[in-house]
């Protein structure tokens, strides 16, 4: 298979993922030969001392459209796994190949991604591997500013960054990270508030009406029936959202016939000894 045959066939998947909305079967399936071939050139996974610049420079960028074709298609395992193959590219290859422009990106998006899944601690660490130079590269500055803003309690700078997304690729992260932000503020909300008004709650979840609010509640709610959940029933009576806790059974510890049988134990231990 020749370098030739390789790039002619990355310039059809490149293509059909460019393609809005895009055929999910044929991309995919572009994207399997892609890999048989890079792989018979050495170039996935690369091998330094035998494959050409040519050839890893087109492994990694199909590794890079393999990771947007993931967004595209939802496939959130298959994101993770093309970042982190594309990533040696980036790390181990950057003397060797000239810089990608789809690289940070590519770099922004998975800390957006780590973000909306509320994976701070490798949201930091992967932050750190990329050049201090580079954190105001506006698609690493978006995902920076949200967990700022999310750290600071400043909530409306959120809502603001909603549509102000560098790349359409990035809106499906975001959705998932309003959502996540919804999720930590209704746990919060649960324990400081008995009620909120519903124009109050209205901003503080982030919605636009009381018909999205309502929405909202339903989800709690039907959370709470399939234990994901804490035990709080929301329910919204005229203009206010009440948070009623649910009655639980306590589990009773028979602390008397506890303490008599570690009684009986030590008595036991003293005559063997």
């Amino acid at each position: 298979m020749s370098i030739d045959q390789a790039a002619a066939l990355f310039d059809k998947f490149r293509r059909a993922v460019d393609t809005d909305p895009c055929n999910e079967a044929q991309c995919k399936d572009y994207l399997v030969q892609l890999k048989i071939q890079l792989s018979q050139l050495n170039a996935i996974p690369p091998v330094a001392t035998t494959t050409s610049q040519k050839e890893l420079i087109l492994a990694r960028e199909t590794l890079e459209y393999a990771a947007l074709l993931s967004v595209k298609t939802r496939d959130l395992l298959g994101f993770e796994r093309h970042v982190s193959q594309v990533k040696t590219f980036y790390q181990d290859f950057s003397n060797a190949l000239p810089a990608s422009d789809k690289q940070y990106p590519i770099l922004g998006l998975n800390l957006l991604y780590l973000l909306a899944n509320n994976r701070i601690a490798e949201f930091h660490t992967e932050l750190e591997l990329i050049p201090y130079a580079e954190h105001g590269n506006m698609y690493i500055k978006h995902p920076v500013a949200l967990e700022q803003y999310i750290m600071e309690g400043n909530y409306n700078k959120v809502l603001a960054h909603r549509n102000d997304v560098p790349l359409p690729y990035y809106n499906y992260f975001m959705d998932m990270f309003l959502d996540t932000v919804r999720r930590e503020i209704a746990r919060s909300s649960e324990r400081a508030y008995a009620s909120l008004p519903i124009q109050e709650a209205v901003k503080m979840f982030m919605v636009s009406n009381a018909d999205e609010l309502k929405s909202f509640v339903q989800q709690q709610n039907t959370s709470m029936d399939d234990g994901s959940s804490t035990d709080v029933q929301w329910e919204i009576r005229g203009d206010t959202l009440y948070f009623i806790p649910v009655a639980q059974e306590t589990m009773k510890v028979p602390s008397m016939k506890l303490i008599a049988q570690a009684l009986s134990y030590a008595t036991e231990l003293e005559r063997i000894v």
